[in-house]
């Protein structure tokens, strides 16, 4: 077999046997599942995700230009000039046509560090490897190498680095949290539009059942009409009671579809995907104790004005400095180093200068725009104070609600459990007397359809329990491993 047509049979197979679903079959998916099909391809998921590793690498880059050194290295290609003119000399040699060239290759190489006081060092390197000059009287070749040493320090504002640093934490903290919020949020949709489908479906169920179960009374009730044993009025009610179940089975099905193409859209799968979802879905079971013992403080709600607190603190400090009085401390000191070839050039470093100074900007009058604005970012951090405050008290009612939810919805899902193994039972005895012929056709469809029913109670409690979970969750910035990581 050609080479070629080994690699396309290959390949063919991987991507039949990767198909999700073969033609006509139903791809089976549990809740689990769901979540990280979710997390692989939702927008929404995919979009809190990367405005979080957003912040997060913008806090990265700060902290890392705080606490690393920044090495840069700086070049010029070769430059050549020339320049020819006739110029008077004094003496025998008169006038002169004289002519200069110059070949420079120059270098520079700058180390940067901050420091926690807020001051700047810079280390720098310069490199003027090859200038010549000629004429008709002299012609040299010179290399020069300087060294400087550079330190910047403020006197007023130290902490000027450091509130840039801080800001990015902050803003990477607040990320953080949102990101927890909004994934909470997309698993929120997710298992609201996984329950709806189930729900969905088994509402279709019953009006399924009740349609059928309305067209044999339909039919029994037109036969006793023929025979006189009914009236015209009463015959009439089952036909309008088989013409609404059929309405409740068009608004079931239209309900049914829209619940459907929510969930292959957040699933990104294809519309026309037949799904059969896991209705056993796995509940975390609720410990009202445990849960009583979690500290308030550490609410996300919380944390997030807290942040905005930290903000707005760090927002006055920038405003107070920004129109005081402002100076800093400047030290330069570097070393040339002489010599026709390279190497003597770095051997042979002498001091070739040195200084000193202090700058002082005192502003005199800016028509207040600077107590403006103290005063300003002095209210934003009031009201931030009062926010925190605000958000302490509503998420110590809200987390008290929801443990309150919570509880009665573990009680009230132990008793519908208990009911669906019952109706479960009732069910295989309806149909044990069908089988033997005790039981009517119009009997057996009550039992099943009060099974169905007692399966959509089920559902509905689950979904109010894994909401409330999930909005605890919430609280508390909990996100579970999605992606498999």
């Amino acid at each position: 077999m050609p080479k070629h047509t080994l690699i396309f049979a290959m390949v063919l197979t991987l991507s039949l046997s990767a198909s999700p679903t073969k033609a006509n079959e139903a791809l089976r998916l549990t809740l689990d599942e769901c979540l990280k099909m979710t997390a692989k391809n939702s927008r929404e998921y995919n979009i809190a995700r990367m405005r979080f590793e957003a912040a997060e690498a913008a806090y990265d880059a700060s902290r890392l230009s705080y606490y690393v050194p920044n090495l840069s290295l700086n070049f010029t290609t070769p430059e050549y000039s020339w320049y020819g003119d006739y110029q008077d000399y004094y003496g025998a040699a008169g006038r002169v046509y004289s002519v200069e060239e110059y070949y420079n290759y120059n270098s520079s190489l700058s180390l940067s560090q901050k420091f926690f006081t807020g001051a700047d060092l810079t280390v720098s390197g310069l490199f003027n490897s090859y200038r010549r000059t000629s004429n008709v009287f002299a012609s040299y070749d010179e290399i020069r190498t300087n060294l400087q040493f550079n330190f910047e320090q403020p006197i007023f504002d130290w902490n000027k680095n450091k509130i840039s640093l801080d800001k990015a934490k902050v803003d990477y903290d607040l990320a953080e949290l949102a990101y927890f919020e909004e994934t909470n949020q997309v698993l929120s949709d997710l298992t609201t539009n996984f329950i709806h489908y189930l729900t969905g479906s088994k509402q279709v169920e019953i009006a399924e059942l009740k349609v059928e179960k309305a067209e044999l009374e339909y039919a029994a009730s037109q036969k006793k009409k023929d025979e006189g044993l009914i009236s015209g009025m009463e015959f009439a009610q089952k036909r309008a009671d088989r013409v609404d179940r059929k309405l409740e089975l068009i608004d079931c099905r239209q309900s049914f579809e829209e619940s459907k193409v929510k969930l292959l859209q957040m699933l990104r799968l294809d519309e026309n995907t037949a799904l059969v979802l896991d209705q056993d879905i796995k509940l975390d079971e609720f410990s009202f104790e445990s849960e009583q013992k979690r500290s308030i403080q550490q609410c996300l709600e919380v944390l997030k004005t807290e942040g905005e607190v930290r903000r707005r603190k760090l927002e006055l400090e920038e405003s107070k400095s920004a129109g005081g009085i402002d100076g800093k401390i400047n030290f330069y000191y570097g070393f040339l180093g002489r010599g026709p070839v390279a190497k003597r050039s770095f051997q042979d470093f002498d001091k070739n200068r040195w200084g000193a100074s202090v700058v002082l900007n005192v502003p005199v009058w800016d028509g207040g725009a600077h107590s403006s604005s103290v005063k300003s970012a002095k209210l934003s951090l009031e009201e931030a104070k009062k926010q925190s405050e605000l958000a302490e008290g509503e998420a110590k009612s809200k987390f008290e609600n929801l443990l309150s939810k919570l509880s009665a919805t573990w009680d009230k899902l132990k008793l519908l459990r208990e009911g669906l193994d019952l109706a479960r039972d009732d069910l295989n005895n309806s149909r044990e007397k069908k089988g033997l012929g005790l039981l009517s056709e119009g009997q057996m469809l009550d039992a099943q359809i009060i099974f169905v029913e007692t399966e959509v109670k089920y559902l509905n409690a689950v979904l109010d329990y894994e909401l409330s979970r999930i909005e605890l969750h919430k609280m508390w910035g909990v996100v579970p491993s999605l992606d498999g990581k």
